[in-house]
């Protein structure tokens, strides 16, 4: 590579039967040669751009389509955060969808997208201070952790510090924000009352703030 002319890279699905490490290795060499020249990497696997988001190496993905007849479609790979708060917006401003059911179904979307951000804040954090994905993995792995005990992970390291987790939201990023932890860690099963609007706006300020961790 020193001794190329060009000032790109263009790499084909460089990730066949690798395991987890090494693709988090690879990510890093790639990393590092984009720090002079543009890096493309073509891939099926799905395990390169995971490693790219946890080690929070800065990339454009976007996902390649073929549709029926050919026709290709390109769009940026959204994150399961990013994704769970534009659908609920969607459900929400669906004039299909009753507001007794957007009621129940947009707090279940924005609970999901701040579980989501506190599980990646906490792998990322994990990887950046030098573990391995085999000793992160215990850390979820059978035990179906509810959303506080996931934002204790992040937060504290520590699943069992769940009691405190609103407490310490509250005093990091306010009341506003706090409560709506509470009332997302509330459940769907009796819907929302208040406005849906606001609450999504509200969770996405969260994702902001838990994402701001890293």
């Amino acid at each position: 590579m020193p001794d190329s002319p060009f000032n790109f890279l263009v790499i084909d699905d460089p990730v066949q039967a690798m395991d987890p490490a090494k693709v988090d290795g690879l990510a890093k060499v790639f990393a590092k040669a984009a720090g002079n020249r543009q890096v493309i990497v073509f891939t099926h696997d799905n395990r390169l751009a995971a490693a790219v988001k946890d080690l929070a190496i800065p990339a454009t993905i976007l996902e390649v389509t073929r549709q029926p007849r050919s026709r290709v479609t390109v769009r940026e790979c959204m994150d399961a955060s990013r994704q769970a708060l534009e659908d609920a917006v969607a459900v929400s401003k669906d004039p299909k969808v009753s507001d007794a059911v957007a009621a129940r179904v947009v707090p279940g979307l924005c609970r999901t997208a701040v579980e989501a951000a506190f599980t990646q804040a906490f792998w990322r954090l994990q990887l950046r201070d030098g573990h391995t994905r085999a000793e992160i993995e215990p850390a979820f792995a059978d035990k179906k952790l509810k959303l506080l005990s996931i934002a204790a992970l992040a937060l504290f390291r520590d699943a069992g510090k769940w009691t405190v987790v609103t407490a310490e939201i509250e005093r990091r990023w306010g009341r506003p924000i706090a409560d709506t932890l509470r009332v997302l860690n509330r459940g769907t099963h009796e819907g929302h009352h208040g406005d849906l609007d606001d609450l999504i706006r509200n969770s996405r300020r969260l994702v902001t703030k838990i994402e701001d961790i890293l």
